[in-house]
């Protein structure tokens, strides 16, 4: 695995979907993995949970993948409530709202913090904020992680020696002003991340 695509938080955003998917075949990922949420929002819930389950990729369960009010074929439903909660790969861990055993949602570095505290894994994907996020471990502030600059649609270089928690951004809304969906790149050969948002339809 070279280049992994991480996408998140689909809420049913079908045409949102195949935007990043077009997007991720030209950026030549490798593999993709979602980090939960497919379903309740947009009006393609079915046409969304079948791709991810029909495609075979790695998919950890969301929140609105558990509890939701979407008319899904029991086949699609029993899938969603197959799916782990958590990912682990090497040293990275998949989640949607945390890799923390208290599932806090991560919006600022004092909570980045309390993940970094309680995980050992060097790289933690989350989904669940619909933000791009990114923070580092080494802090020169107690109690505190570093967040770091986003750029999107550029690669941003990580610190080996750092431990990272990305957040991939979200594809069916946005909360970060950004009125594009949103997924993120690992690289794993030039260890960089980079935030990609693309031009395709928001949950209106």
């Amino acid at each position: 695995m070279k280049r992994l695509a991480l996408i998140s938080d689909i809420h049913g955003n079908f045409e949102g979907l195949a935007a990043v998917l077009a997007d991720i075949e030209a950026q030549r990922c490798d593999r993709i993995l979602c980090l939960g949420d497919i379903v309740d929002g947009g009006d393609g819930d079915v046409e969304c949970v079948r791709f991810v389950r029909d495609s075979g990729m790695a998919c950890v369960r969301g929140n609105h993948d558990d509890n939701n009010d979407v008319a899904l074929p029991w086949d699609l439903q029993e899938y969603l409530w197959s799916l782990p909660y958590t990912l682990i790969e090497e040293d990275m861990i998949f989640a949607h709202i945390s890799p923390r055993y208290k599932q806090n949602q991560i919006t600022d570095q004092y909570e980045a913090w309390n993940v970094f505290e309680e995980c050992e894994a060097r790289l933690m994907f989350v989904g669940h904020a619909h933000t791009a996020q990114l923070y580092g471990e080494k802090s020169p502030y107690s109690a505190e992680a570093l967040p770091q600059i986003i750029v999107r649609n550029q690669p941003i270089s990580l610190d080996p020696y750092d431990r990272y928690i990305i957040c991939a951004g979200a594809i069916g809304y946005s909360r970060d002003g950004v009125r594009m969906p949103q997924y993120c790149i690992y690289d794993r050969a030039k260890e960089t991340i980079e935030f990609r948002a693309v031009e395709g339809p928001l949950i209106k």
